[in-house]
């Protein structure tokens, strides 16, 4: 059940809400949060200080958004994901269900049947959401790798895709190891 536009208005008096929002019971909303038209927000959500969502975003269930972070129009954050904090959730991007520590998000579009794949970092490492494939729930690249063997042939775009994301994925952590 989601709160009425009175009570989304009362209850967060101060936060900068676009029309037509969606936010159901029990969540809680740091100072300096800004959220766009036509976002849903489930129940049990966190949303930490200085957050902003842009519109058409839809946050699942028990998400916990760090400070500070970005999530970008059309966006799909499934139940029970940790963004932390800092982090920028590009535009269509999707994160899996339960995937915890999310600090990065890559989204290649125009391929497959749903013209769209992201790769996160995640505490898991590299995870692939391909809706088409694993009902937005997101696997590892290996399992990504063996699911697309297992319905497509060897020169199906999604294998260059999965190439794209290993070597963003590997350059993000070179670039991470060089700054210690």
């Amino acid at each position: 059940m989601y709160m009425t536009p009175e009570e989304i208005r009362e209850k967060f008096l101060g936060t900068v809400i676009g029309s037509d929002v969606r936010i159901g019971s029990d969540v809680v909303i740091g100072s300096d949060v800004v959220i766009g038209s036509d976002v849903v927000i489930g129940r049990g959500v966190a949303i930490g200080r200085g957050a902003v969502i842009e519109s058409g975003a839809v946050i699942g269930r028990g998400v916990m958004i760090g400070r500070g972070v970005m999530i970008g129009s059309g966006a799909w954050i499934e139940r029970n994901a940790v963004i932390e904090s800092g982090v920028r959730v590009e535009k269509g991007a999707s994160v899996g269900v339960n995937r915890k520590g999310v600090t990065d998000a890559l989204v290649i579009n125009g391929i497959g049947t749903t013209r769209r794949m992201t790769a996160h970092t995640s505490k898991d490492g590299l995870v692939i959401v391909i809706g088409c494939l694993n009902s937005h729930r997101g696997a590892t690249i290996e399992q990504a790798r063996k699911a697309i063997a297992d319905k497509y042939s060897a020169d199906h775009a999604y294998f260059v895709a999965l190439e794209l994301a290993q070597r963003w994925y590997d350059q993000l952590t070179l670039t991470r190891l060089k700054g210690l």
